[in-house]
């Protein structure tokens, strides 16, 4: 498209942007906790509605089992090519409450910045492609290639649904290419982008043996469910952090050279991420160099949460079911 419609949609952003704000601030106030099952449809009904004041032509598609995904066409008038979108509206739960300056979901201004849950991950890019595209239909009449989207309200949780959702909508999703608008920053301040991704498993495991709390005299008599579960958990990962699950390292995927040359092209400053994490050193890593290869190149497999008993303020002498 001309330099001529890029510089209309830039001063079309320009007088609009304390509307694109206040939108964005709408959408942030709104609960959206996939994990918790909060706000979910009311938050799928705020993309749609913005969608459809930007000039998209938005519908919202039900996924059985699972949370609705808003889509939406913008067509062009001057490209056959097409662009799939992808982002979501859902969030991670804001706990620990007791963390925030302000509540989570109030999305009020701290100077220049919106303290706010979904304020980085991922409410910001939906409002920033929904407002470009916006930009481009009102100030010019036509966007630069064909545009579909797709936002959907379960990537916090792992998308379970999706593959199933994008097979079943295959011929509706097809496009020439697809950008997905759910990166960050590395420690330097720089937008990544990722060139692949591990993928993931998650599994909770759970234990219960007796019918009711037990004091913690009982401990000879009645079999613990938490100890259960560390003795499990230690079959999984060794002391030396080696992954002890059989056949879990055959199908990794080692670096080709192309790869490795990339990789040390890599600016990354260890010390910033120790800083910002309160830590002294890396996990089995002696340079940054290393720090960045485990980082990017080895599986993972760790706790993400455990939970037994009382975890209450105080004490309480009972056993774990």
């Amino acid at each position: 498209m001309a330099s001529a419609s890029l510089n209309r949609s830039l001063e079309y952003i320009s007088k609009n942007k304390d509307r694109f704000l206040q939108d964005f601030r709408t959408l942030l106030k709104q609960p959206s906790v996939s994990a918790q099952k909060i706000g979910i449809e009311d938050c799928a009904r705020i993309v749609k509605k913005q969608m459809e004041m930007a000039g998209v032509k938005t519908k919202i598609l039900p996924v059985k089992n699972g949370n609705p995904v808003v889509y939406g066409e913008a067509k062009s008038k001057s490209s056959s090519k097409t662009l799939l979108i992808y982002g979501h509206y859902d969030v991670q739960p804001p706990e620990p409450l007791e963390k925030w300056v302000s509540g989570p979901f109030d999305a009020k201004m701290q100077g220049r910045k919106i303290v706010s849950r979904g304020a980085a991950d991922s409410k910001n890019n939906v409002t920033s492609f929904i407002k470009a595209t916006e930009s481009f239909l009102k100030a010019t009449g036509d966007v630069p290639l064909n545009l579909k989207f797709i936002v959907e309200g379960e990537e916090e949780i792992g998308s379970p649904h999706l593959p199933g959702f994008v097979e079943e909508n295959a011929e509706r999703l097809k496009a020439d290419s697809v950008v997905c608008y759910d990166g960050d920053f590395d420690e330097t301040g720089r937008a990544k982008i990722s060139l692949g991704v591990k993928g993931l498993l998650y599994v909770e495991l759970r234990c219960k043996k007796a019918r009711e709390d037990l004091h913690s005299s009982y401990a000879p008599l009645a079999e613990n469910p938490a100890w259960r579960l560390v003795w499990a958990m230690s079959t999984i990962k060794g002391p030396d952090d080696k992954i002890l699950v059989k056949g879990w390292y055959d199908d990794v995927e080692r670096f080709s050279p192309a790869q490795s040359r990339l990789l040390e092209k890599v600016p990354f400053r260890g010390q910033n991420l120790l800083k910002e994490w309160g830590l002294k050193s890396f996990l089995k890593a002696k340079s940054n160099r290393e720090a960045l290869r485990r980082y990017m190149t080895e599986p993972t497999c760790t706790i993400c949460g455990f939970k037994a008993g009382y975890i209450g303020e105080g004490s309480r002498d009972h056993r774990r079911r």
